[in-house]
Parts: structure tokens; C-alpha cells; sequence
């Protein structure tokens, strides 16, 4: 059984977080956000390149062409479980939502995964945002959320929610869209994407192959520059060091120079002194030369 202290949140923030906000008085007052309206906003219209297209035996092209057909004439031939997913077959606007997605989706698809993203030189992957498909598709992004919902239910993609503190201020929800073999399967190009992801895989390991390399090099490389800037530092720390011990040398011969000086006049000016009465006399009157010259370190 868990304590009471473990059931509690941490802070009245975290209580709201939980879904605990009964206690509006002690909650920050947030200003909400104003909505905006994209209904005017010009769409890029963009999808599948000619080299895209040509890639793989034409593996995009023909992926475009049946989800067209499909979406057309509506024959039952390809996505027989999108247009199962309901007691009667799917609506119309649905098909041609994914008609009109379906080319950006593929130009933007990482093959070797099968992620809506890119891999750069780097070796980094950058996944692609929803509102992007919708700017380059001409779909509204209401009509795409009900879309990959629908795409969802029928086994054809995987949405992963992550939740991330954006900036150190705010809660924001990134979405990482995942299309499963079995839209291609489906689309009777199963075969086709086997031997794509086959050589997009190799592809993938020679990127990140190289990247590894290139970050080992760049290690190897600061710690080369790591090593020069920390060899040079205790060089100037031991000419400091060298400079400051023979100044204290220089210091301590011209210390023990004046005070010699001074012992003798003032012996010559006090010879009725004699012994620890003479140190004491010198010290009261030359406070400055109060340590002696054998006790300098």
C-alpha cells in the first residue's frame, strides 16, 4: 500500500497537471491563447517528385495511383479494411481525403521505418508535424485528424503521442505518425516495399555509419584540442609559478639586505644595548623588518 506522500502531488502545478484543479483560487490565472482561423491560408500543394516517383520500380507512383482508383471508382480491389471500418462502407469524403493526402504522405515517408519524417546527414531523424501534410495536401487539419483516426482503427497507421515541456513553459503534444506494411500490403505492392526498405535500410546504415564516424572524428578531435588548450594552461601555470618563486628570491636577498643595514646603523646609533634588549629596541623602532632574515621561508 502506497503512503499518503506518495499519492499527494508535488505542488500546486502538478495538481492541476492531475486533473486536481477543485481549488481555482490557488491556481496561476493563464491567459488563453486566441484560435486561428487557417480556413484562408494558402496550401503548397506539393507531393511526390518525378525522382521520388521513379524510385524503387515506381513503388510511390503505383501507391498514389490505386489509392486514386480506389478512391474513384470504389471497387473493393485495394484498402479493404478502411472501407470496413464501420457497419456500412466508408464515406466518400474519407477516400478522397486520403486521395489528396496521399502524395505528400509518400513524399515525406522514411521507407527504412516507415516514419513520416527525414533522416539528415547528421544521422539525426526529424519527424514531420501534421500541420505540414495539411499545407502541402490542401486538407484541413480537422479533416486529417478524423482521417488518420479512421487509418488507425483500420491497422494502416500508428500515431505516438509525446508529451514534452516545450522551452521550460508550457506542455506541448508531439505526434509521431507511423504507416504500417500492411497499407502497402493491402495496395498489392507488399513485395515492392520488401525489397525498397531492403535498400533504404542499407542506405540508413551507411548514414549513420558515416555520421558515427564523423562524430568520433569531431571527439577525437576536441579532445585533441582539449589536451593542447590544458598542456598550455600548465605551461603558464608553472611560468607563473617559476616567475613568482624567483621574485620571492629576488624579494628575499633585497629584504635581507636592508635589514641588514638597518641592524648596523642602528647598533652604531645604540651600543649601550646589548643582546635580547638590542632585538626588542630594533624591533620598536623598524616594525617593517620585524621577522628576521634567517626565519624567511
Amino acid at each position: 500500500m502506497r503512503s499518503v506522500s506518495q499519492l499527494l502531488p508535488g505542488s500546486i502545478e502538478a495538481a492541476a497537471y492531475a486533473g486536481l484543479s477543485d481549488i481555482p483560487d490557488l491556481l496561476p490565472k493563464r491567459k488563453k491563447l486566441p484560435l486561428r482561423d487557417r480556413t484562408g491560408q494558402q496550401r503548397r500543394l506539393t507531393g511526390v517528385t518525378e525522382d521520388q516517383g521513379r524510385m524503387f520500380g515506381g513503388l510511390f507512383n503505383k501507391a498514389i495511383a490505386r489509392v486514386h482508383e480506389e478512391a474513384d471508382k470504389r471497387e473493393g480491389k485495394f484498402l479493404r479494411r478502411f472501407d470496413d471500418i464501420n457497419d456500412s462502407r466508408t464515406y466518400q469524403q474519407r477516400w478522397d481525403a486520403l486521395a489528396e493526402l496521399i502524395g505528400p504522405l509518400c513524399a515525406r515517408l522514411d521507407l527504412a521505418q516507415l516514419v513520416v519524417g527525414w533522416l539528415d546527414k547528421n544521422g539525426k531523424m526529424h519527424v514531420n508535424r501534421q500541420r505540414k501534410l495539411c499545407e502541402d495536401s490542401g486538407v484541413r487539419e480537422w479533416t486529417l485528424s478524423r482521417l488518420l483516426t479512421d487509418l488507425e482503427r483500420a491497422g494502416y497507421v500508428r500515431r505516438k503521442f509525446r508529451r514534452i515541456f516545450h522551452k521550460g513553459t508550457k506542455w506541448i503534444t508531439r505526434v509521431t505518425l507511423h504507416v504500417r506494411r500492411r497499407f502497402f500490403i493491402d495496395l498489392g505492392l507488399g513485395h515492392e516495399l520488401a525489397e525498397a526498405q531492403t535498400r533504404k535500410r542499407v542506405e540508413r546504415r551507411t548514414v549513420l555509419g558515416v555520421a558515427q564516424n564523423n562524430r568520433k572524428a569531431a571527439f577525437t578531435k576536441e579532445q585533441a584540442a582539449a589536451k593542447v588548450r590544458k598542456d598550455s594552461h600548465e605551461g603558464a601555470q608553472r611560468a607563473a609559478r617559476r616567475k613568482q618563486q624567483q621574485q620571492q628570491g629576488v624579494d628575499k636577498v633585497e629584504y635581507k639586505r636592508a635589514w641588514t643595514a638597518a641592524w648596523v646603523e642602528f647598533a652604531q646609533a645604540r651600543p649601550d644595548l646589548t643582546g635580547r634588549q638590542r632585538s626588542e629596541a630594533f624591533a620598536r623602532e623598524h616594525p617593517h623588518f620585524a621577522i628576521h632574515p634567517d626565519s624567511l621561508p
